[in-house]
């Protein structure tokens, strides 16, 4: 009787059209289990309309270019909704002339965790995204792309996420953190990417410091330890941001929004 009922719902929103309909036949998809609560509320927060009237959730209110406010949001879904979101913007058409093999390595690693969150898939993620590269060649794709990847390989820690997510107060705040140690360090921008130039002439008693610092704040110990060895000052970090505003945040919105209802409870 209940899947009766649902595709009775479901057909009756297909000739209506109507948000009403379409929120009875999301509620009944809840009751029936096809899909959770939990993912019906975070189409709401993307502004889904059916979803928003079928759930007191209620609907992100900022504005178009408040790409991190929403991202701040989104964590409340947790961390699959988010490698979503740097998927989203790493696909983007405006940014296809910047695609390129390290683009599409890390997109196709990050896609394999959203489908599938084992271990090996977070391990693979994380590999594919332990590179950094010289001041200018960092294009705004592959930053997105590589974000998404790391994304994927964090282990739900909450507080490495939000640094992730929001690339300028991530490396403002890598360099107050290197800069307490003694070690002067600036902040730069290039193609929506921030830049970190750290002068290497510190004292090298701090070097595990420094690595430390970087790896809290998404840059891998390995090239770290490796850019730090050689003998050049000032030496470059980019900080790449998750999404970026020139990806319209209502196209974000509604792919993950279609990304949820489908999911259903998986």
């Amino acid at each position: 009787m209940s899947d009766e009922k649902l595709r009775e719902l479901e057909r009756r929103w297909k000739e209506t059209g109507a948000v009403e309909d379409e929120a009875a036949f999301l509620l009944e998809r809840v009751r029936a289990g096809e899909l959770t609560q939990e993912r019906l509320e975070l189409a709401a927060y993307c502004r889904h309309e059916g979803a928003t009237a079928a759930t007191s959730q209620p609907p992100y209110s900022g504005g178009p270019k408040e790409h991190d406010r929403w991202l701040r949001g989104l964590l409340k879904w947790g961390h699959r909704p988010l490698v979503k979101a740097g998927l989203c913007s790493a696909r983007h058409p405006s940014g296809s002339k910047g695609w390129c093999e390290r683009h599409q390595a890390c997109v196709t690693a990050a896609q394999a965790w959203l489908d599938m969150p084992t271990e090996g898939n977070r391990l693979a993620a994380e590999q594919v995204s332990q590179f950094e590269l010289p001041l200018g060649q960092l294009t705004l794709p592959i930053a997105n792309a590589r974000a998404a990847a790391r994304a994927a390989a964090f282990k739900k820690q909450q507080k490495l996420l939000v640094a992730q997510l929001e690339a300028k107060a991530q490396a403002a705040l890598l360099v107050a953190n290197l800069q307490s140690e003694g070690v002067e360090s600036e902040l730069a921008e290039e193609s929506g990417s921030f830049q970190v130039r750290v002068d290497t002439e510190f004292d090298r008693r701090k070097t595990r410091a420094v690595i430390q610092i970087l790896d809290a704040l998404g840059i891998p110990p390995a090239p770290a330890k490796a850019a730090l060895r050689r003998d050049k000052s000032p030496i470059s970090f980019s900080v790449g941001p998750l999404i970026n505003d020139r990806v319209p945040l209502s196209l974000i919105e509604t792919q993950i929004a279609q990304w949820a209802l489908r999911q259903g409870s998986g």
